[in-house]
């Protein structure tokens, strides 16, 4: 199974760390030690991708979102927040969502230590993401990616950003087709 780099858990192991108890109930045991104060995520250190989406679940659960599709593409888009505004400004391209979007790919192996993204956009409001020979292609994975591509896009100014699933024809394979209007 994949690995993923200890920046993506940070966030949401504070979020949990200050809802103790509750947190403690979402997680199985065997994640507890995420929680403890005297545990440190190592920010350039890896972890299992699996670890990482059991903390999603659990800081879905404890939102209060009307749905778990719009809760985790809600965490999505703060995860693109923090990368664009804190963790690598460098992707960031401002006025053009194409050129953000195409950044996607350097980014991709600072995050995973599996699979590969491949990203081709057009100025013209579309664009197309790819993410191959990735293990850990499940619904929740996909639902997050959905919402930080949209804000992504929103972030270099594209109005009404669409981040829609498409068709492969491979299972560790998932697309989406980028849209957004112009600014």
């Amino acid at each position: 199974m994949g690995k993923i780099c200890g920046i993506r858990l940070l966030q949401m192991v504070k979020f949990l760390r200050v809802h103790g108890r509750a947190a403690r109930e979402q997680l199985s045991p065997a994640l507890h030690h995420y929680l403890g104060t005297g545990t440190m995520i190592d920010v350039a250190g890896w972890y299992p991708e699996t670890d990482h989406e059991a903390l999603i679940e659990a800081t879905a659960r404890l939102l209060p979102q009307p749905d778990l599709f719009s809760t985790y593409q809600w965490i999505g888009r703060i995860g693109a927040r923090n990368d664009l505004r804190t963790y690598y400004p460098d992707i960031f391209v401002a006025d053009d969502p194409a050129a953000t979007l195409e950044n996607l790919t350097t980014l991709w192996h600072r995050h995973h230590d599996s699979g590969r993204l491949e990203a081709v956009a057009s100025r013209d409001g579309h664009g197309t993401i790819l993410v191959c020979d990735f293990p850990h292609l499940t619904p929740v994975f996909v639902d997050v990616t959905s919402g930080y591509l949209e804000e992504l896009v929103r972030l270099a100014n594209g109005r009404h950003p669409h981040a829609g699933r498409v068709a492969t024809e491979r299972p560790d394979q998932q697309g989406w087709r980028v849209r957004w209007s112009p600014a």
